[in-house]
């Protein structure tokens, strides 16, 4: 598991997982990925989004 901030990489299972906040919402999606360096890349990216005002772009598997 990795954290910094509010931020945090972490593994279920062999995959991947990224959580991060936006506007006090705490969101968590997977990379899909068993490579580190993938999550810390799309981790780095969402972030970014947020800093410019960017729209995050997150598929739900829950539906309503």
């Amino acid at each position: 598991m990795s954290k910094r901030g509010n931020e945090m990489l972490y593994r279920r299972g062999r995959i991947w997982w990224i959580q991060f906040y936006e506007h006090g919402k705490r969101l968590r999606m997977s990379s899909e990925s068993t490579d580190e360096a993938v999550a810390r890349r799309l981790l780095r990216d969402k972030l970014a989004r947020i800093t410019l005002g960017e729209p995050l772009v997150i598929r739900s598997r829950r539906s309503l």
